[in-house]
């Protein structure tokens, strides 16, 4: 109740400059809700906003430009797609995760009702093979036909290393609107995962893919005859190229 009455002063008097530190971070769905539509609604007014946060997926969705502080210092400066990749890259020198999956809030505008994972038979699985058909079936549903919905899957290892996304926002199928209860297929047509354990995590949010309504998480298996280096296993193609001075 403390951020909400903080949120709601600081953006009531329509300052200027407006300082926010991790606002998405706390309440519930509509809150969150709340506070996307009147960030962007001061955005487009020409008022100048400091986002503060460690979620990369917030910085580099809501941000024009980024200014990443180390220890005190400017690490770097610039539009906040590159700044958010040089803070990953840092994170990942360092040996950090890099994926920050906020909670989802209990009281929300839409939730997911199904959510698994389908392997070549068409049937739910929960194990795979590399470069066999994989997909995701996701069922949601909002409180409203008016309400846009977005949904994004992650997958990624046991200790969080992003192996693939889905996004409806940045893939154009999105956003879900005009009913209430929508199911989707994401498939792909070749695994692309080496042999190991993974975790699939579906995100429903609102049309800008800010404010979390909801979020499931499958954990799946993936086996291999054979055994090779590396998370992936993308479908190569050799050929051999002529080196020139007569050899064929």
């Amino acid at each position: 109740m403390q951020m909400r009455l903080a949120f709601s002063v600081a953006t009531a008097v329509l300052p200027d400059v407006i300082l926010l530190d991790e606002a998405l971070a706390v309440g519930d769905g509509r809150f969150q809700k709340k506070c996307v539509d009147r960030i962007f609604e001061m955005k487009a007014s020409g008022k100048t906003i400091f986002f503060c946060s460690h979620a990369m997926y917030y910085v580099s969705t809501l941000c024009d430009r980024a200014l990443w502080l180390n220890a005190g210092r400017v690490a770097a400066e610039g539009d906040a797609q590159s700044v958010v990749l040089e803070y990953e890259k840092f994170l990942a020198g360092k040996g950090a995760s890099t994926v920050q999956s906020p909670h989802p809030p209990v009281d929300s505008h839409g939730r997911i009702t199904a959510f698994s994972l389908v392997g070549v038979d068409g049937r739910e699985s929960g194990v795979f093979r590399p470069n066999e058909p994989w997909a995701v079936e996701v069922s949601f549903e909002g409180d409203s036909p008016e309400r846009l919905l977005q949904v994004h899957l992650g997958v990624a290892t046991l200790d969080n290393v992003v192996c693939f996304t889905a996004d409806s926002r940045h893939d154009g199928v999105g956003p879900f609107g005009g009913r209430t209860r929508y199911r989707v297929r994401i498939a792909l047509e070749h695994l692309p995962l080496g042999k190991g354990e993974f975790v699939a995590t579906v995100f429903l949010g609102d049309e800008r893919a800010l404010a979390l309504y909801d979020s499931k998480s499958r954990t799946f298996h993936v086996e291999s005859d054979t055994w090779r280096n590396g998370l992936m296993s993308p479908p190569l193609t050799w050929k051999s190229i002529p080196t020139g001075g007569g050899d064929p």
